[in-house]
């Protein structure tokens, strides 16, 4: 939750509420795999693949800069 929090704290000009909140809901369910052993419906993966892929796109985009 860290993570998400500095993110809309210091990046909100560069990630909008909608990306916020799928990292936010991403954070959850790689908890939920990991203590869980829940499944992710490949459904979801489905709908939110282009939403997922330019988040992953903008993080990467963030982290060259701040290197």
């Amino acid at each position: 939750m860290d993570l998400v929090d500095y993110l809309k704290t210091y990046y909100l000009k560069d990630f909008d509420e909608f990306e916020i909140e799928l990292l936010d809901q991403l954070r959850k369910y790689r908890n939920k795999i990991l203590y869980y052993g829940i499944f992710v419906d490949s459904s979801y993966l489905m709908m939110n693949k282009k939403s997922i892929i330019s988040l992953i796109d903008k993080l990467y985009a963030l982290c060259r800069k701040k290197l």
